[in-house]
């Protein structure tokens, strides 16, 4: 049984459309990233279904979106956005250096994560070959 959409339906609506546009995904690509049919996906960014929480719930964890934004609009402190950025780019960057069994000196592990960060920072996950790619280049760079 489908939901009536709500006022705050239309407004979780406009949110995940925005952040489909920030991943900078078609909506054929971003329905494809959450497992849904391309059908469903635009009943729900139109706002005419309300969204199941399992969906929220792997919208919010594949682009580390804020849920007190995606639900209720209000953005959290953009220090929050940034500190969360970071983490998530430092334990990606932290995990390729231990699969490629090298240890990292601070101005290599800086330069990869300045180098992933823009991406985290748009909600788009650092994943693990992209990683081990930022990993090398940055050893690489550092080097000369």
């Amino acid at each position: 049984m489908t939901s009536r959409p709500t006022n705050s339906t239309k407004d979780v609506a406009k949110r995940l459309r925005e952040v489909r546009l920030r991943a900078e995904l078609s909506e054929r690509d971003f329905a494809s990233r959450l497992g849904i049919p391309l059908a469903k996906y635009i009943g729900y960014e139109g706002g005419n279904e309300e969204i199941p929480s399992s969906i929220l719930a792997r919208l919010l964890e594949q682009f580390t979106i804020d849920p007190t934004w995606m639900l209720f609009g209000r953005r959290p402190d953009p220090i929050s956005d940034n500190a969360l950025a970071a983490t998530q780019c430092h334990e990606a960057i932290l995990s390729a250096a231990q699969r490629a069994n090298v240890v990292l000196d601070p101005q290599v592990f800086a330069y990869a994560i300045s180098a992933a960060f823009p991406t985290v920072l748009r909600g788009i996950p650092i994943e693990a070959a992209q990683a081990d790619v930022l990993v090398k280049l940055a050893t690489i760079n550092c080097k000369k």
